[in-house]
Order: structure tokens, then C-alpha cells, then sequence
């Protein structure tokens, strides 16, 4: 055996030694740095607490329980739990269900007095009963709103039932126009489209994007109600001056963005705090990935981002909101591991989402109101206008006759019939220079088209 002198054996040791230290030491010095970001993370967070806080922001579940509060009226809240689950309980009669819009019965496929409604013994028998729930929401106009709803406040996993019921309500109201309209009852048909912007009004605390979302619908609802019953010379001009107040509002601005995105931030951030990615993501497999310090700042500051993106007029708002994001993404590329990029990846879909609700509803809205100002103008010249520009003639602008951001609105004479058709944001597609007039044509997918008889 070979005999290896002392100093070298000791010289092998030593850097054996040296060998396993750097790894150690060098896992150390990670760890350190580690430590010292996230301890600058919390602080970053407890500071922006604080400034929240300061400035009357929800920034936790109590909080945002407290904002709720603040700004919404518990007057008149009974009445309307009341009224919301008499009406949500009708849809468990057995008879609903082959009515047309409360049930799946079928529809009238135009909104035409002259034109033959088989349903409509059956609707009028339904109606008759629904009336005293009808005349108890045409009343709750009475009540200051947004409505003070008893919501048990539980982060993300916070029940609306309230508001999940208003679809109940608008489909009665619904269903009671149109069968108003087809008996040329118009006052009884004006006050069904009054009361479905009450029930909006009840729901329009701001307090989440779901909220909006439902609160949208009702309003889209209006509209589409208002433009079938344009088919046919049947209002009176009056109720069309009444038609044009009831659509007078656009429903955006940078107030309610700011305060949506606030509010969904406040509604999360309990869950956050936790780093319960299992509960905010319903998949037991995300509570195996860490949410650092790191990770909860960097949520708060992609909120930030959108929060920022609102800052513009709505024809700039779906762009802005996708920038956001795309910084976004592009700030938080590396890092993998984290959970925060789970929640981000939850949120940012929304909000470009909602970006795009919000300039669909402008730009039906704007159609309504142009089909409206067509049957004015029919009544006071006589004609349709050769131009949408003539309706200067009735009070509207340009902007009334273009959407938010796929240009003027199609016009068109045939025949004596007046059509007008707007293209929402579903793909980006420029309003079509010729009306789709066929059930086949793929472009109905993405075009309203209003027809004024």
C-alpha cells in the first residue's frame, strides 16, 4: 500500500472541507438574500395597507364589508328580499316552464300587435297572477338605491343570491312588456322598462365585477326590449321622448372602473394574506405552491396596473386594459414558481373581459337610442332620414350614432323599412357597409341589427 505523506493527506482534507462549505455557504447567502426581499416585500405591503386605509379603501374583508355599508341603503331592503324570492319561487311552478322568457316556452320571433302570439292565453293567465308581485317592484321605485342587501361577507367565496334573483324579476318584467306591447297597452308597457332600470339601480352598488356583469344584463335587456318593439309604428310619440330618457345614461366611467377593481382586490385579500391558493383557486394541488411576501406584492401591484388602465375614456379602455397586462405578464416572465402568478393569471382574463361588457353596453345603448331617434324622425318629417347625420333634426350627435370604437353605425332604406346595425367587441370587426339579412350570414354572430318598420 502506498504511503501518502501527512501534509498532502491534510492539504485533501482541507479542501474536502472547502468543497462542502460552498454550498452551505452559498445556500446561506441565498437564504439571506431571500430573507431580505421578502422582508422589503411586507413592508411595501403593510405600507400600502396603510395607505388604503388613510384613504378609505377597502383593503380586507372587513373593510370591504364596511364600504359596502357605507354606500349602499338598507331602507326598503326587506321589501326587496321579499319581492326577489316571491318572484325567484314562481320559476317552481310546473306551468312556468312552457312559458315564453320565464320558462322555455317559445318566443314571439318579432314583436308585432298584428302578429299571431299561440302563447298568449297562457301568458295573459300567468301575468294575471304574477300582477300583485309586478305592482309590489313598479312600487319599490320608492326606495333609495343601491340596496343594502344582508350579504355574509366571505372573501371570494362571498354568496349573491340577491342579485342572482334580479334575473328572476327581469324576466317577469320581461315577459309583461312584451305582452303589454302586443296589447298596445303602452303606459303598462312603459312602466315594466322603468321598473327594469329600478332593479338595476337596486343592484348597482359596485361592489364586485359579477355585480356589473348582472347589473349589465338588466340594462341590455332594456335595450333589446326598446328595439323590438321599434318593429312596428305602434308608440305613441310621447312614450318615445320617454324611451329616449330611459337610455339617456352611460353606464362607464373611470369612477365605477376604479371602484370595481378596488373592491375585487378588497374581496381577495384576506385569501391572499393566508396564501390559501387552494380556496381562491377550488384545486387542492395549488395549496402545494408557496405564496411569498414577493408574490402577495406583486398581486397588489397588478392591481395597480388595472386599476391605472381605467384612467382613459371607454374607447380607449379594452386597449389600455390590454396593456396592462401585457406589462404585467411581461413583468412577473420569471417568476415560475411563485403563486402569485396564479392568482394574476385568475384576474387578468376578467378584467379584459369586463373592459369589453362595458363597451358592448355603450355601443347597444347608442343603438337603441338611434332607433328611437329614427321613429321620431319618421313622426316629425314624414320619412325616414336619407342619413344617420339627419337626426341633428331629433338632438343626436355623432357620437350617438357610432359605436365605441368599430365605427358609425350601418344604415339602411329598403323597401320602405329602416335598418340600423351597430358590430360588437366579440372580435375586432369594423361595422359591415351592408346589413346581414340572412339567418345564415356568419356576421350575425357579432352585428345588432335594429328593423323600424
Amino acid at each position: 500500500m502506498m504511503n501518502v505523506p501527512l501534509p498532502l493527506r491534510r492539504g485533501g482534507m482541507r479542501w474536502l472541507l472547502i468543497a462542502a462549505c460552498v454550498p452551505v455557504l452559498l445556500f446561506a447567502m441565498g437564504a439571506v438574500a431571500v430573507g431580505v426581499r421578502e422582508f422589503d416585500a411586507a413592508a411595501k405591503l403593510k405600507a400600502k395597507m396603510d395607505q388604503l386605509k388613510r384613504a378609505g379603501e377597502g383593503y380586507d374583508n372587513a373593510s370591504f364589508e364596511q364600504w359596502y355599508r357605507n354606500h349602499t341603503h338598507p331602507e326598503g331592503a326587506q321589501a326587496w328580499v321579499n319581492l326577489l324570492n316571491s318572484v325567484s319561487a314562481t320559476s317552481q311552478i310546473g306551468a312556468v316552464a312552457s312559458l315564453p322568457i320565464v320558462g322555455t316556452g317559445k318566443e314571439l320571433k318579432e314583436l308585432d300587435p298584428k302578429a299571431e302570439w299561440p302563447n298568449e292565453p297562457a301568458v295573459n293567465e300567468f301575468l294575471d297572477e304574477m300582477l300583485g308581485l309586478i305592482q309590489q317592484t313598479h312600487q319599490l321605485e320608492k326606495w333609495p338605491t343601491p340596496v343594502q342587501f344582508p350579504i355574509e361577507f366571505n372573501g371570494q367565496q362571498t354568496l349573491l343570491p340577491y342579485h342572482q334573483q334580479s334575473r328572476s324579476v327581469t324576466r317577469l318584467l320581461q315577459l309583461d312588456f312584451e305582452y303589454a306591447f302586443y296589447q298596445r297597452e303602452f303606459e303598462r308597457a312603459i312602466r315594466d322598462l322603468k321598473s327594469m332600470g329600478t332593479v338595476a339601480e337596486a343592484m348597482n352598488s359596485k361592489m364586485c365585477l359579477v355585480v356589473d356583469l348582472i347589473v349589465s344584463t338588466i340594462l341590455s335587456t332594456q335595450y333589446l326590449e326598446i328595439q323590438r318593439s321599434l318593429l312596428t309604428d305602434n308608440w305613441p310619440p310621447e312614450n318615445l321622448n320617454q324611451l329616449r330618457e330611459l337610455v339617456r345614461e352611460v353606464h362607464y366611467s373611470p369612477a365605477r372602473w376604479k371602484t370595481l377593481l378596488t373592491n375585487e382586490r378588497a374581496m381577495f385579500s384576506d385569501d391572499v394574506a393566508l396564501g390559501d391558493l387552494a380556496r381562491i383557486t377550488d384545486s387542492a394541488e395549488a395549496s402545494l405552491v408557496p405564496l411569498l411576501e414577493t408574490g402577495r406584492l406583486r398581486i397588489f401591484e397588478a392591481y395597480d396596473e388595472l386599476i391605472a388602465a381605467g384612467n382613459v375614456d371607454l374607447a380607449l379602455l379594452r386597449s389600455a386594459s390590454k396593456q396592462a397586462v401585457e406589462r404585467i405578464v411581461k413583468r412577473d416572465a420569471s417568476f415560475d414558481v411563485d403563486g402569485g402568478n396564479i392568482w394574476i393569471g385568475l384576474m387578468l382574463p376578467a378584467a379584459e373581459q369586463m373592459a369589453t361588457a362595458m363597451e358592448n353596453l355603450e355601443s347597444n345603448r347608442r343603438l337603441t337610442l338611434t332607433a328611437i331617434a329614427l321613429r321620431q324622425f319618421k313622426h316629425q318629417e314624414g320619412h325616414w332620414p336619407a342619413n344617420l347625420r339627419e337626426l341633428e333634426k331629433v338632438g343626436l350627435t355623432n357620437l350617438d350614432t357610432t359605436t365605441v370604437n368599430r365605427g358609425a353605425f350601418g344604415y339602411e332604406i329598403a323597401d320602405g323599412i329602416a335598418y340600423v346595425w351597430g358590430s360588437n367587441s366579440v372580435r375586432d370587426i369594423p361595422v359591415a357597409t351592408s346589413r346581414p339579412n340572412d339567418e345564415l350570414d356568419e356576421r350575425l354572430s357579432t352585428v345588432d341589427v335594429v328593423t323600424l318598420r
